[in-house]
């Protein structure tokens, strides 16, 4: 998919976009209405790796809305 050329992988829960928290579903959707298709942004994921959260930091090309 999409997602997985830029490192995001199942099972990541993004928690930043662009520096700003994301706590819901919502929040993101309502972020991601500033930005056109082919912006590149910057993105926190928490990935599990044995049994802990690890942070990774993404660089993400928004691609269009379906």
């Amino acid at each position: 998919t999409a997602a997985k050329k830029y490192g995001i992988l199942p099972g990541d829960i993004i928690t930043k976009f662009e520096g700003k928290e994301i706590t819901t579903m919502d929040s993101l959707t309502g972020t991601l209405e500033y930005y056109a298709a082919g912006s590149t942004v910057e993105i926190t994921v928490m990935r599990a790796n044995n049994g802990q959260y690890v942070e990774h930091v993404l660089e993400v090309v928004l691609g269009k809305k379906n």
